[in-house]
Formats: C-alpha cells, sequence, structure tokens
C-alpha cells in the first residue's frame, strides 16, 4: 500500500540522480514527479476509454508555504497538493463518464495555438502594409507617399513603370 503524501512530505521531497515517480495513496492515479534537476511536478497516471495506460501532467508544484490561490485548478497550472487532489478528483470524474481529459486538453491547446497564430496574423501594421500593397499600384504621387507614414519601404511590384 503507498502512504498518503502530505504538504510537509511534497516539501521535504528531494531530488536523485535519477527521476523519481511517488503516488499518493490519498488520491488514485495522482503522482508527485521529481526530476534530477529538483522540478516537482503532479501527474496522472489513467486508462483510456479504450483501455490504453496515459499519463497526463497537470502541473507545476506550489509552494505549500504560500497561501491557496482562489482561482480553480487547471490543466497546466501551478498548485499544491490540496488542489491537485481537486483537479485528480474533476478529472477522474471525466474518465468515469468515459471522457478523454487528456486528448481533449491537447485538442483545447490545438485550439487556442491556431487562434492566437490567427490574432498575430491580423496585426494594424500587416493590415496596413497589405492595403498599401494592394492599392499602391495606381499611379499617384499620394499613394506612393503613403508607405512613409507608417515608416515602411514600399518597392513597386516587377514590371510596373516608375
Amino acid at each position: 500500500m503507498t502512504k498518503f503524501l502530505t504538504a510537509a512530505a511534497v516539501r521535504k521531497i528531494r531530488a536523485s540522480t535519477r527521476r523519481l515517480e511517488i503516488p499518493d495513496g490519498g488520491c488514485r492515479g495522482l503522482h508527485l514527479v521529481v526530476q534530477p534537476s529538483g522540478q516537482k511536478s503532479w501527474a496522472l497516471r489513467y486508462r483510456r476509454p479504450d483501455k490504453r495506460t496515459a499519463k497526463l501532467f497537470l502541473g507545476t508544484v506550489y509552494d505549500p508555504d504560500v497561501a491557496e490561490p482562489e482561482t480553480p485548478p487547471v490543466i497546466g497550472g501551478h498548485f499544491t497538493l490540496a488542489a491537485a487532489h481537486r483537479l485528480v478528483a474533476e478529472l477522474r470524474h471525466q474518465i468515469a463518464q468515459g471522457r478523454d481529459p487528456g486528448a481533449a486538453h491537447i485538442a483545447t491547446r490545438e485550439r487556442n495555438r491556431v487562434v492566437n497564430e490567427d490574432r498575430a496574423r491580423n496585426t494594424f501594421d500587416i493590415a496596413a502594409k497589405d492595403f498599401i500593397e494592394q492599392y499602391a499600384s495606381k499611379k499617384t504621387r499620394r499613394w506612393r507617399a503613403m508607405p512613409a507614414y507608417w515608416d515602411y519601404r514600399w518597392e513597386p511590384p516587377t514590371g510596373e513603370g516608375k
């Protein structure tokens, strides 16, 4: 039988020459992972709906001496033993309903990456440059002078007269 982890035990565990994975007897599937560098993190070992085993990184260990944050724990966060127990209970509920929390987390992360890339592409600078390049083919001085307002060096497309 594995021992129950306590906040004091989490604080006292030190790194060794190899990676340690210490199970928590008080919360099925929760493991404290201690890297040789001394970095501590939480992981959940569980079975997916198709019965394959999986390991989900939950987050890093929060200093137990500091007061617990008010926000609910989320995957990838920084939290205490009590918050890790709370998060694992929520994830276990999802697993009992036949959902895979690891796959859901990966899908959410991918969606956020696509949204952030789209936001990065839609900045004012890029929109202004696109607008200038689209309409600068007009042979008026006004359009040739506009890029200077945005400190943008415009070169006419090849084949256009000077």
